[in-house]
């Protein structure tokens, strides 16, 4: 008959390496997560160049920095 040890011992060991290979990967998802957010917004900006006609990477985004956005009224009727 086994000894009722060996169990406890080779789920020890099983669990010991499976904490390693968990702490062995947890930089690769890290960096894979860095890469895919920089791929993310690459694509987004691609997108936008290609398909937004007033995409500007370029215009400030501060909103002194630029116009209103509003149309000028010439004729207003009031009643």
């Amino acid at each position: 008959m086994a000894n009722s040890s060996d169990g406890a011992r080779w789920r020890r060991s099983f669990s010991d390496m499976v904490s390693l290979g968990g702490a062995a990967i947890a930089p690769l998802r890290r960096g894979l997560a860095v890469l895919l957010s920089a791929l993310s917004d690459r694509a987004q900006a691609t997108f936008a160049r290609h398909f937004d006609g007033g995409y500007d990477p370029s215009a400030p985004d501060g909103p002194g920095l630029r116009g209103d956005g509003g149309m000028a009224v010439r004729k207003r009727s009031g009643g």
